[in-house]
């Protein structure tokens, strides 16, 4: 009896180690595909759709809210992004694939609701412009914005590129040092200044409120708000469909963070086309 309760586990360890091994059952199910959602000379709706095809998903998350589908999880309403194109023409082909929002639910009603627009403000640009010609920003702060410079620039160029450089790791490091200097150095360059407090603005309530005060609403609320939700509520819908093949269409500028969410859960995820 020993000895075939031994056998029975080697039997059952070696199938573990067998199914654990096994290519087929470590390729992930999950793709995470950074994209634009306008078209460029690079991407287009044809070059989401052709990505679509080969990987066959079984459910695909996008970065809308709830407020553009009807209770079946259908559009809406059509408009001529990227995605938006791309998986109507893919759903027509496989009625059966599922579309699910990720997006902050509410998320431009929540924007007025705290008086943020959706980006930096006007007044905020005006106020480092009048510090940097007057040479009032330490050799730090002069330093922060020559990077915030650089990388903007490269980001720019980056929304022309192919779907495979968008979706390349270097790509995911120039979205991180720029989102680092966008929002939390320029965070603190208006914690080091006044004049960010005293200077006043019309939000998007209409209310008067410190550039300071405004911009650190916004920082909060793209940064942080937005990117965790896209980023747990895909996780959620990844954990109750451990089966599915499961697409997720974000903007690269959202991709790095989420993949970071995802390593943290464990969640084994392809990140390139």
């Amino acid at each position: 009896m020993n000895s075939l309760i031994k056998l029975i586990s080697l039997a059952v360890s070696l199938l573990f180690l067998i199914s654990c091994n096994n290519p087929k059952n470590d390729s992930p199910k999950v793709l995470l595909l950074g994209t634009v959602h306008n078209p460029t000379k690079n991407v287009t709706a044809d070059s989401i759709y052709d990505i679509l095809q080969k990987f066959k998903p079984d459910i695909i998350l996008m970065e809308l809210d709830s407020t553009f589908f009807y209770e079946d999880f259908t559009y809406k309403f059509l408009f001529n992004g990227n995605e938006m194109v791309a998986t109507t023409r893919y759903k027509m082909q496989h009625p059966e694939v599922q579309l699910r929002p990720i997006e902050f639910e509410g998320r431009e009603t929540y924007r007025d609701q705290i008086g943020i627009y959706p980006e930096i403000t006007l007044e905020f640009g005006s106020i480092l412009q009048q510090l940097s010609q007057t040479n009032r920003l330490n050799n730090n702060e002069k330093e922060y914005l020559r990077k915030l410079f650089y990388y903007d620039s490269l980001n720019t160029r980056l929304k022309e590129a192919k779907l495979s450089v968008i979706n390349n790791p270097k790509t995911d490091l120039i979205v991180d040092s720029l989102n680092h200097y966008k929002y939390l150095k320029l965070k603190q360059i208006s914690d080091n200044h006044v004049i960010f407090k005293t200077t006043k603005l019309l939000d998007a309530k209409k209310d008067s409120v410190s550039v300071k005060e405004n911009f650190d609403l916004y920082v909060d609320f793209e940064m942080n708000q937005r990117n965790n939700a896209l980023a747990n509520n895909s996780i959620a819908i990844i954990k109750q469909n451990p089966n599915k093949k499961i697409i997720i269409l974000v903007g690269f500028a959202h991709k790095s963070f989420i993949l970071k969410a995802f390593k943290k859960q464990g969640i084994l995820c392809k990140s390139a086309p």
